[in-house]
């Protein structure tokens, strides 16, 4: 059913074009970066489901886009990602972050379906470009906050005017698969999927003049487990009860060894920013929130405060970001709660038009067990970072061509 209606899209498109004279375009972006911190009891990590020590991992990466035109309406786009792989192998690996078809109704309306990048924060379709932001990488608080940043679907885009505004409507529906560790307390390297089933969103954008832009989202969706975990414990001599179940499920230990029985829920994700620039002065702001009625992956709200200066070549950059758990009282666990806060202040210096320099130095404290999701994990499994104060040293060359 999800891949019959991509498949009516691009069939449609296809059988609508009398020809198929193809003009491409190609382009890419990376990062080569090396992170270090003065911590033993934790390194960060920048994607995902993944663990490692390696500081060149952590920010360097390697994109190539490619942009087809089918027909004066018609568009294809492809984008293929070299970067930390997602799984727990701790290295390099190639993945597929865009890949849809585009069809242009008229001048201000757009419709795409395939592999898109969900709308939920003001930089994400530029995600992993470096060179589009101050920071060597956007802040984790507020950027950490989903499991996946894609999804395959649908989305329109509608551009309009409202006098001197410019304002771009943007529903979109879908749904996404990805990997998740930890899950498995017998095993915490072995990967099961999850799923975001029945997303359906709108994303609202407004320019009321060049310097502003201004920003806000909302979507929600079904989020189910797969796979079977070897979760049992032994609660009593011959009797094993589900770790998982009474960690976040019923809290009888009863049900059985079937994510999908126990991670199976509905939440939703609101967003809103700004950004503004006054002169050479770029200030930036964004907040989100997470509701979800369950303890194994709760509620947040987190969100930073960006200030970035131009001086000539130079750009000195300094930001806050905080993110915090809300326990759902109703449920047991909440081992995926958490709590911190970074100040990262730094500079960049623009090598050329298309190639920057960055250096950036953080302050992250962990209030809770658990970082954000993409912040710091554990060098020891199942160790605690509560109260964990790190300082993190980064540098970064961004690059376009």
């Amino acid at each position: 059913m999800r891949k019959s209606v991509l498949a009516v899209f691009v069939g449609a498109a296809l059988f609508s074009t009398s020809s198929f004279a193809l003009e491409a375009t190609v382009n890419g972006f990376g990062t080569a970066g090396y992170a270090v911190n003065n911590t033993s009891k934790a390194v960060f990590k920048n994607a995902i489901s993944d663990t490692n020590n390696k500081g060149y991992l952590t920010d360097s990466l390697l994109g190539v886009q490619m942009d087809a035109k089918v027909s004066p309406n018609l568009s294809l786009t492809g984008q293929v990602l070299v970067a930390q792989s997602l799984d727990n192998t701790a290295q390099m690996a190639a993945r597929t972050e865009w890949l849809f078809l585009g069809y242009r109704l008229d001048n201000q309306t757009r419709i795409r379906a395939g592999k898109l990048r969900l709308p939920a924060y003001m930089l994400s379709e530029k995600l992993e470009v470096g060179h589009a932001y101050p920071w060597v990488r956007p802040p984790v608080e507020m950027y950490g906050q989903l499991p996946t940043n894609n999804f395959d679907g649908v989305d329109l885009t509608y551009r309009t005017e409202m006098g001197d505004t410019e304002v771009m409507l943007q529903p979109f529906f879908g749904y996404s698969t990805f990997n998740a560790s930890g899950l498995d307390l017998t095993d915490p390297n072995r990967n099961f999927g999850l799923e975001l089933n029945n997303i359906v969103g709108l994303n609202i954008t407004a320019a009321p003049s060049d310097d502003l832009k201004l920003r806000i989202g909302h979507f929600a969706a079904d989020v189910r487990g797969t796979g079977t975990p070897t979760n049992a414990i032994q609660v009593a001599p011959g009797v094993y009860r589900n770790a998982l179940d009474l960690a976040y499920g019923s809290g009888t230990g009863l049900q059985p060894n079937d994510l999908s029985k126990i991670i199976n829920f509905s939440g939703t994700f609101t967003s809103a920013g700004m950004q503004y620039k006054m002169g050479n002065t770029m200030l930036m702001v964004e907040a989100a929130k997470r509701e979800i009625p369950t303890s194994i992956y709760e509620g947040t709200l987190g969100g930073y405060v960006s200030l970035a200066h131009k001086i000539g070549h130079w750009t000195p950059f300094v930001y806050y970001a905080t993110a915090n758990g809300e326990a759902n009282k109703d449920k047991r666990g909440g081992v995926l709660k958490y709590q911190q806060s970074t100040w990262a202040t730094g500079i960049n210096y623009d090598l050329s038009p298309t190639s920057k320099l960055k250096l950036q130095v953080e302050n992250t404290k962990i209030g809770e067990d658990r970082a954000a999701p993409t912040g710091y994990s554990p060098i020891i499994q199942n160790d605690r970072l509560k109260d964990l104060d790190v300082m993190m040293y980064t540098i970064t060359y961004d690059f376009l061509f």
